[in-house]
C-alpha cells in the first residue's frame, strides 16, 4: 500500500471513530431526554388536568374546589344581633334577633327559589342552647330540648330562660332542616360564633 493510500485510510478511520463517538453521545442525550420526559410528564399532566378541572390541592394533599373566591357574594355568615355576647340580665324573658350575610331566609318544607349563582344559599335559623346539638353531615337537625327551629323563616323570638349561664349558637339549615355546608372540610357548616350570656334571679 502506498503512503497516500495509508494516509487516506487513517483519515477515514479517524473520521469513523469521531462519528461513532458522536452517535453514542447523541443516543445517550436522547435517552436522557426521553427518560426525563417519562418522569416529568405524569406530574405535568396531572397538574394540567387539575388546572383544567378548576381544582387545587390543600396543604395536606386533599382536593379542594374553590368557589368563586373573588366574588363577595360567596362569603356567608349568620350571627346574633341580640342578645349581645357577655350579657348578664335578670329578665328571664330573653329577646333574640338573628342576622345573616349573603343568605336568603326561606321557610322549611318549601323548595328554595331558583338561583343560578353558584354561591346562592337558602335556609332558616336554628338556635342551639348549651351545645345541645353539633352540626354533622349525618342527618337533619333534631327536634329536641334546647334546639329551637325557626322553620317559618323567623328572625326574632323571645324565649324564657331559667337563671343560669348559657352558651348560644345559630346553625343554618335547609328546607329539610339539614345543616348547610359551604366547603369540603368536615366542619364547614354555616354556624354563628358561640356567645355566652347569664340570666340571674
Amino acid at each position: 500500500m502506498t503512503k497516500s493510500k495509508k494516509t487516506k485510510t487513517n483519515t477515514i478511520s479517524k473520521a469513523a471513530k469521531k462519528l461513532s463517538l458522536l452517535s453514542l453521545f447523541l443516543v445517550s442525550s436522547c435517552a436522557d431526554m426521553i427518560a426525563e420526559a417519562i418522569v416529568t410528564a405524569p406530574l405535568e399532566l396531572t397538574m394540567e388536568l387539575a388546572y383544567q378541572a378548576g381544582k387545587s390541592l390543600t396543604s395536606d394533599g386533599a382536593p379542594n374546589t374553590p368557589v368563586e373566591p373573588d366574588d363577595p357574594f360567596c362569603s356567608k355568615d349568620i350571627f346574633f344581633i341580640a342578645p349581645v355576647d357577655g350579657l348578664v340580665t335578670n329578665n328571664q324573658d330573653v329577646y333574640f334577633e338573628f342576622g345573616e350575610y349573603n343568605i336568603s331566609i326561606n321557610p322549611a318544607g318549601e323548595l328554595p327559589p331558583k338561583n343560578e349563582h353558584s354561591c346562592y344559599v337558602s335556609g332558616h335559623h336554628h338556635l342551639i342552647i348549651n351545645e345541645a346539638y353539633e352540626p354533622t353531615s349525618n342527618g337533619s337537625i333534631p327536634f329536641k330540648e334546647n334546639v329551637h327551629h325557626f322553620g317559618g323563616g323567623q328572625k326574632t323570638a323571645t324565649i324564657s330562660l331559667s337563671p343560669g349561664k348559657y352558651t348560644l349558637q345559630l346553625v343554618l339549615g335547609d328546607y329539610t332542616h339539614t345543616p348547610i355546608k359551604i366547603g369540603m372540610l368536615e366542619d364547614s357548616f354555616i354556624t354563628s360564633k358561640k356567645i355566652f350570656i347569664e340570666v340571674t334571679e
